[in-house]
């Protein structure tokens, strides 16, 4: 049964929009309506703006089958490599590495430093000799010196502490003594008559460079030596970095690898493919 006429703007019949002069049915929700009724009016507007479930559906994607979001919603917690960050990082492992290369010697672990133990083998021989009778040591390095007996009569390993003074070689055994008194010796061991004996000793280099000299007291002067104290600076230009040094170089070294690898990494994983470029057969 119908009832009623919608003018201009019509209501639902079912879930079918009525047409424009269409009747309304009995029992519709709008049955009676007139057609200035606001619920008809709204109820016509929504049912032309709003589509249906099936017209969604039924859009075609464009061309290689991705659906675009109208929203890219960003990751949170994550943060993202820029290449401006992996340029800050390879900076920092650079001037890491030109820092501990440029410390000063008594800052970094340096192998002639008072830490560093220096070990000396002399022997007294038969022939009024000491073999050798030169080495050279680090100032301040503490320094483990083992004095062999290689003959059947006594001597003593004397080893002055004045700097650049060499005895002369007139000089008498009293006038030797006198000489010690007044500068005790760094080091003054006597030998017994025993071959094969070994003297271990244990003293620390002067501080003051330069030149010390070694001597047997019953053999001068035929018997003598000389100790060099060296400068720091000349001698770690011939020697290998320390610790120190290798862990800062093998840190920053590990930290270009990697930034550099990032990097690389990050520009091919930003890049991607081409936009706009549909795949091959299409």
């Amino acid at each position: 049964m119908k009832e009623g006429r919608l003018g201009a703007f019509g209501a639902t019949n079912g879930n079918r929009p009525l047409a424009l002069g269409e009747e309304v049915e009995q029992g519709s929700e709008y049955a009676g309506s007139r057609p200035d009724d606001p619920r008809a009016l709204a109820a016509h507007s929504s049912s032309q703006l709003l589509p249906t479930p099936g017209a969604l559906g039924a859009s075609k994607p464009p061309i290689g089958g991705a659906v675009p979001s109208p929203h890219r919603i960003p990751s949170r917690g994550r943060s993202r490599l820029t290449p401006s960050k992996v340029w800050v990082t390879l900076t920092a492992a650079v001037l890491f590495t030109g820092l501990v290369l440029g410390l000063p010697p008594g800052v970094r672990a340096d192998p002639h430093s008072a830490d560093t133990a220096v070990f000396i083998n002399i022997s007294a021989n038969p022939a009024l000799s000491f073999a050798p009778d030169s080495f050279s040591v680090p100032p301040g390095t503490t320094v483990h010196l083992v004095i062999t007996q290689m003959s059947d009569f006594n001597h003593t390993f004397t080893l002055a502490s004045v700097v650049n003074d060499t005895i002369a070689s007139g000089t008498t055994p009293t006038q030797l003594a006198a000489f010690f008194h007044q500068h005790p010796p760094i080091v003054n061991v006597s030998l017994g008559p025993t071959v094969g004996e070994q003297y271990p000793v244990e003293f620390i280099a002067p501080a003051t460079l330069g030149s010390y000299e070694f001597l047997c007291l019953i053999h001068f002067p035929t018997m003598t030596g000389t100790m060099t104290v060296g400068s720091p600076s000349s001698s770690s230009t011939t020697t290998s970095l320390g610790w120190i040094e290798y862990a800062g170089i093998g840190a920053a070294g590990a930290i270009v690898l990697v930034a550099i690898g990032v990097l690389i990494w990050s520009r091919a994983r930003h890049k991607g493919p081409s936009a706009g470029v549909p795949p091959t057969g299409m």
